[in-house]
């Protein structure tokens, strides 16, 4: 619950009160009560993670959850400058404006790519499939050629067309010469170090000479 910085307000149990001095600036105006922009919501939560990292996710998974657009996140950080990880957050919130489009991509792109000095990926990256132009969720350029690393949520598991979709696109990747990876929510929340080292052993098979991987670890265990 926020409240104007210097009122009052009542205690109750299992509601916390937050004070903000920028009360008139995040607040939206509606009949039966005012309530905080969804974009200004994200950046609160962010900033309460204990490290850049943590934040970085928190603003992604919210952003997502809530479906902020990227350039009202943008905005939200830039009217009201966070008072900590303000960096981190317009990062991740311009990754969001690049094609980040779930809280497993999101947590793909913090804790395995960027932890482990993995290089930038493209996102929703286009390719077509019979005729049909479908989206991959990163595709990462290497001298020798190309790296699909498909991220799959468990709630996609049970739907026969998503799999029909997914046996084409495999049967299509190796068709183009296209090398691919896939990697669901247990593997890269559970163990991103162990996700980045597959990853950038196939990458170095392809050509890449990057540092990263499990030997450049900067999760923290996160």
């Amino acid at each position: 619950m926020t409240v104007p910085y210097g009122h009052s307000a009542d205690p109750h149990p299992g509601v916390v009160i937050h004070r903000s001095r920028a009360f008139r600036h995040i607040v939206i105006d509606r009949e039966d009560m005012p309530t905080v922009s969804a974009a200004d919501t994200c950046s609160d939560l962010a900033v309460l993670e204990p490290d850049a990292r943590a934040g970085m996710r928190t603003l992604l998974h919210a952003a997502l959850g809530m479906k902020v657009p990227a350039t009202a996140l943008l905005a939200a950080l830039e009217r009201r400058r966070p008072r900590r990880y303000a960096t981190a957050l317009r990062h991740a919130a311009a990754k969001l404006a690049d094609g980040v489009g779930s809280a497993l991509e999101a947590t793909y792109l913090v804790n395995v790519e960027e932890a482990h000095g993995l290089p930038v990926a493209e996102r929703q990256a286009p390719v077509v499939v019979e005729g049909v132009e479908r989206y991959e969720d990163c595709r990462y350029h290497v001298p020798d050629g190309e790296l699909i690393v498909r991220l799959d949520g468990w709630r996609w598991h049970s739907d026969r067309r998503v799999g029909v979709i997914d046996r084409a696109r495999d049967n299509a990747a190796e068709l183009a010469g296209r090398a691919r990876l896939t990697f669901g929510w247990e593997e890269v929340a559970g163990d991103p170090c162990a996700v980045s080292a597959v990853v950038a052993a196939r990458l170095r098979q392809l050509g890449w000479a990057g540092p990263g991987g499990s030997a450049l670890c900067g999760c923290l265990g996160a």
